[in-house]
């Protein structure tokens, strides 16, 4: 029953993400950087479940290697971010060389 739940959880939460991005894109950009991540933490648990920790035999691990491998991308791409560079002098983010 929970299990149920939580899926219908799932699908209420990307469905409601989805409809505001698609309603006030510029609201949406603009959202708290908890709102965000708070929304992807639960997309990306409820997917990791699903595709390892229920799953048995090679998908489990072939999926294991799939959310690092994504993991690792996200990290990389959060690196890569503008608002992750230091500020200079005169406060604006400094530029890669």
């Amino acid at each position: 029953m929970l299990w149920q739940l939580s899926n219908y959880a799932f699908t209420l939460v990307w469905l409601a993400d989805i409809v505001w991005w698609w309603c006030g894109l510029a609201s949406y950009e603009a959202r708290p950087r908890a709102v965000e991540w708070s929304v992807q933490g639960f997309l990306a648990f409820m997917v990791f479940n699903a595709a390892v920790v229920f799953a048995e035999g090679i998908t489990r691990w072939v999926s294991l290697v799939v959310c690092l491998v994504l993991l690792a991308f996200r990290g990389w791409l959060a690196l890569r971010s503008p608002t992750l560079r230091p500020l200079d002098a005169d406060g604006q983010r400094q530029r890669r060389t």
